[in-house]
């Protein structure tokens, strides 16, 4: 590789560090704050309530049974869970920053964002592993729209956060 494109290529890669860690950058957008952490939070919340209403066709097409559900540490779970979450709206803040300073924020523009997000990299890459792990196409319409729905209300979260 010549130092003249190599030096091209270092220039690049640093403009992509510098435009993920944006969200950081509160003279470039107006989505600081803990917004991702709020969004993180509703969509487990939102996780409590499907899983509510869903639990017994989920349990089922897995087949757990009730005592198995019962093993292992269940706030360590829910704690890993929502950890998980909150990483994932980071990205979606990160991805988004620079493009909503831009434009201006909306909550539709964000659930926009969110619900691709939602369709186009968590449902098909679960889509992928159920495929291969030979699971149940029931069990992908349950945990598949719950992921879309809840990365379409954390991109409306993040894009609408006031401050």
């Amino acid at each position: 590789m010549s130092s003249a494109l190599a030096g091209s290529f270092k220039f690049r890669i640093l403009k992509e560090i510098t435009t993920f860690i944006q969200p950081f950058n509160k003279t470039t957008t107006t989505m600081g704050g803990l917004s991702f952490v709020a969004a993180g939070l509703a969509f487990w919340f939102l996780g409590a309530i499907w899983y509510n209403v869903l639990g017994k066709a989920w349990q089922n097409e897995l087949g757990f049974t009730d005592e198995y559900l019962q093993k292992g540490n269940m706030a360590l779970k829910m704690v890993l869970s929502l950890v998980c979450m909150i990483a994932m709206c980071f990205a979606i803040k990160a991805s988004l920053s620079g493009h909503f300073a831009a434009e201006g924020q909306t909550f539709g523009h964000g659930a926009a964002h969110g619900a691709a997000i939602g369709v186009f990299y968590a449902a098909m890459s679960m889509g992928i592993n159920y495929i291969y792990q030979q699971r149940s196409i029931k069990l992908w319409l349950i945990d598949a729209p719950y992921q879309i729905i809840g990365l379409t209300v954390a991109g409306g979260i993040i894009a609408a956060w006031p401050w």
